[in-house]
């Protein structure tokens, strides 16, 4: 599918169970998305995720979300 990337947004969210991206076009409709499942880690008494898989995580969702268009 081509689709003309000049009226679109990239969104990207890191949650606490996935990574999602999502393009949408200038009425917010969306065209396509992919995603990463993560799960944290209870590390020194904090919750968060290391910054290796924070890229791998966005470089894969990304990834997913230009094979879906």
């Amino acid at each position: 599918m081509q689709i003309d990337l000049k009226p679109c947004s990239l969104g990207m969210e890191l949650g606490s169970t996935r990574i999602k991206a999502v393009l949408i076009d200038a009425t917010h409709t969306p065209l396509a998305q992919g995603e990463f499942t993560w799960e944290n880690r209870l590390q020194n008494g904090i919750w968060t995720y290391p910054m290796e898989e924070v890229r791998q995580g966005v470089q894969a969702a990304y990834a997913a979300l230009v094979t879906a268009t």
